[in-house]
Protein backbone atom coordinates (compact mmCIF):
# COMPACT_ATOMS: atom_id res chain seq x y z
CA UNK A 1 0.00 0.00 0.00
CA UNK A 2 2.97 2.23 0.51
CA UNK A 3 4.22 1.95 -3.03
CA UNK A 4 1.04 2.65 -4.38
CA UNK A 5 0.67 6.03 -2.19
CA UNK A 6 4.36 6.65 -3.08
CA UNK A 7 3.92 6.10 -7.04
CA UNK A 8 0.74 8.22 -7.03
CA UNK A 9 2.56 10.50 -4.87
CA UNK A 10 5.46 10.69 -7.73
CA UNK A 11 3.14 11.08 -10.52
CA UNK A 12 1.37 14.30 -9.26
CA UNK A 13 4.76 15.46 -8.81
CA UNK A 14 5.44 15.30 -12.16
CA UNK A 15 2.95 17.48 -13.45
CA UNK A 16 4.39 20.07 -10.75
CA UNK A 17 7.99 19.50 -12.06
CA UNK A 18 6.49 19.94 -15.72
CA UNK A 19 5.21 23.67 -14.74
CA UNK A 20 8.20 24.51 -13.60
CA UNK A 21 10.28 23.29 -16.79
CA UNK A 22 8.08 25.48 -19.04
CA UNK A 23 9.15 28.50 -16.74
CA UNK A 24 13.15 27.93 -17.35
CA UNK A 25 13.16 26.48 -21.04
CA UNK A 26 10.58 26.17 -24.55
CA UNK A 27 8.61 22.85 -23.96
CA UNK A 28 9.91 21.20 -26.93
CA UNK A 29 13.66 21.55 -25.80
CA UNK A 30 12.31 20.15 -22.12
CA UNK A 31 10.75 17.09 -23.77
CA UNK A 32 13.23 16.39 -25.55
CA UNK A 33 16.11 16.57 -23.18
CA UNK A 34 13.76 14.85 -20.47
CA UNK A 35 13.28 11.77 -23.40
CA UNK A 36 16.65 11.77 -24.61
CA UNK A 37 17.84 11.40 -21.05
CA UNK A 38 15.68 8.36 -20.14
CA UNK A 39 15.85 6.81 -22.85
CA UNK A 40 20.15 7.07 -23.15
CA UNK A 41 19.58 5.58 -19.19
CA UNK A 42 17.14 2.90 -20.14
CA UNK A 43 18.58 2.33 -23.54
CA UNK A 44 22.22 1.55 -21.62
CA UNK A 45 20.54 -0.33 -18.81
CA UNK A 46 18.57 -2.96 -21.07
CA UNK A 47 22.51 -3.06 -22.89
CA UNK A 48 24.22 -4.11 -19.90
CA UNK A 49 21.58 -6.80 -18.59
CA UNK A 50 21.89 -8.31 -22.21
CA UNK A 51 18.45 -8.32 -22.85
CA UNK A 52 17.81 -5.87 -25.93
CA UNK A 53 16.45 -7.97 -28.42
CA UNK A 54 14.76 -5.34 -30.85
CA UNK A 55 12.73 -7.18 -34.01
CA UNK A 56 11.77 -4.70 -37.24
CA UNK A 57 8.11 -5.94 -37.07
CA UNK A 58 7.65 -4.25 -34.03
CA UNK A 59 9.03 -0.34 -35.26
CA UNK A 60 5.41 -0.18 -35.99
CA UNK A 61 4.52 -0.01 -33.00
CA UNK A 62 7.21 1.89 -31.55
CA UNK A 63 6.79 4.32 -34.17
CA UNK A 64 3.16 4.84 -32.47
CA UNK A 65 4.50 4.90 -28.97
CA UNK A 66 7.02 7.45 -29.74
CA UNK A 67 4.24 9.71 -31.65
CA UNK A 68 1.25 9.33 -29.50
CA UNK A 69 2.47 8.72 -26.04
CA UNK A 70 5.39 11.03 -26.25
CA UNK A 71 5.94 13.53 -28.87
CA UNK A 72 1.87 14.38 -29.20
CA UNK A 73 1.04 13.93 -25.50
CA UNK A 74 4.19 15.63 -24.06
CA UNK A 75 4.35 18.37 -26.35
CA UNK A 76 0.96 19.65 -25.72
CA UNK A 77 0.75 18.94 -22.26
CA UNK A 78 3.97 21.25 -21.47
CA UNK A 79 2.91 24.31 -24.04
CA UNK A 80 -0.75 24.42 -21.54
CA UNK A 81 1.64 24.94 -18.82
CA UNK A 82 2.20 28.07 -20.77
CA UNK A 83 -1.44 29.18 -19.34
CA UNK A 84 -2.98 27.07 -17.03
CA UNK A 85 -1.97 25.71 -13.55
CA UNK A 86 -0.68 22.60 -13.21
CA UNK A 87 -3.83 21.18 -10.82
CA UNK A 88 -5.93 22.18 -13.72
CA UNK A 89 -3.72 19.85 -15.97
CA UNK A 90 -3.52 17.25 -12.96
CA UNK A 91 -7.35 16.74 -13.06
CA UNK A 92 -7.76 16.68 -16.43
CA UNK A 93 -5.16 14.43 -17.29
CA UNK A 94 -7.81 12.30 -14.72
CA UNK A 95 -10.31 11.72 -18.10
CA UNK A 96 -7.58 8.67 -18.79
CA UNK A 97 -9.69 5.90 -17.60
CA UNK A 98 -12.68 6.97 -19.21
CA UNK A 99 -10.99 7.37 -22.39
CA UNK A 100 -9.21 4.28 -22.45
CA UNK A 101 -12.31 2.49 -21.67
CA UNK A 102 -14.03 4.41 -24.78
CA UNK A 103 -11.19 2.96 -26.63
CA UNK A 104 -11.41 -0.37 -25.20
CA UNK A 105 -14.77 -0.41 -26.63
CA UNK A 106 -14.20 1.03 -30.18
CA UNK A 107 -10.99 -0.25 -30.90
CA UNK A 108 -11.00 -3.71 -29.20
CA UNK A 109 -14.62 -4.30 -29.36
CA UNK A 110 -14.85 -5.12 -25.50
CA UNK A 111 -18.54 -5.08 -24.01
CA UNK A 112 -20.14 -2.44 -22.08
CA UNK A 113 -22.61 -2.71 -19.82
CA UNK A 114 -25.53 -0.69 -19.03
CA UNK A 115 -23.59 0.00 -15.42
CA UNK A 116 -20.37 0.82 -16.86
CA UNK A 117 -21.85 3.44 -19.45
CA UNK A 118 -23.48 4.93 -16.86
CA UNK A 119 -20.44 5.21 -14.59
CA UNK A 120 -18.83 6.72 -17.94
CA UNK A 121 -20.89 9.56 -18.16
CA UNK A 122 -21.78 10.24 -14.34
CA UNK A 123 -17.84 10.51 -14.71
CA UNK A 124 -17.20 12.60 -17.85
CA UNK A 125 -20.17 15.22 -16.20
CA UNK A 126 -18.13 15.77 -13.38
CA UNK A 127 -15.50 17.11 -15.18
CA UNK A 128 -17.88 19.60 -16.30
CA UNK A 129 -17.02 21.92 -12.99
CA UNK A 130 -13.06 22.09 -13.33
CA UNK A 131 -13.92 22.90 -17.38
CA UNK A 132 -16.25 25.76 -16.42
CA UNK A 133 -13.44 27.17 -14.21
CA UNK A 134 -11.29 29.48 -16.93
CA UNK A 135 -7.78 31.05 -15.60
CA UNK A 136 -7.13 34.77 -16.69
CA UNK A 137 -4.97 33.46 -19.66
CA UNK A 138 -7.73 31.16 -20.91
CA UNK A 139 -10.00 34.58 -21.31
CA UNK A 140 -8.49 35.76 -24.59
CA UNK A 141 -8.82 32.51 -26.12
CA UNK A 142 -10.27 30.34 -29.00
CA UNK A 143 -13.04 28.92 -27.70
CA UNK A 144 -15.77 26.24 -28.59
CA UNK A 145 -18.88 26.27 -26.51
CA UNK A 146 -17.58 26.67 -22.70
CA UNK A 147 -13.99 24.95 -23.74
CA UNK A 148 -10.48 27.03 -24.43
CA UNK A 149 -8.26 26.19 -26.99
CA UNK A 150 -5.64 24.98 -24.50
CA UNK A 151 -8.24 22.73 -23.12
CA UNK A 152 -8.85 21.65 -26.54
CA UNK A 153 -5.33 21.10 -26.27
CA UNK A 154 -4.93 19.29 -23.14
CA UNK A 155 -7.92 17.02 -24.20
CA UNK A 156 -5.95 15.69 -27.37
CA UNK A 157 -3.00 15.20 -24.75
CA UNK A 158 -5.16 13.27 -22.69
CA UNK A 159 -6.19 11.09 -25.55
CA UNK A 160 -2.83 10.59 -27.25
CA UNK A 161 -1.39 9.77 -24.11
CA UNK A 162 -4.23 6.97 -23.46
CA UNK A 163 -3.88 5.82 -26.75
CA UNK A 164 -0.18 5.67 -26.32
Amino acid sequence: MLLLILGYALMALTFNIGWQVVSYAPPFFGIAFRMLGAGVLLLGYEILRGRLKLKWRDAFLFSQVILFHIFFSYITEYHAYEFVAASKVALLYNMSPFIIALFSYFLLRESMTKKRWIGLIIGFLGFIPVLRAQAPTEQGMFHLFFLSGIELELFFSVISASYG
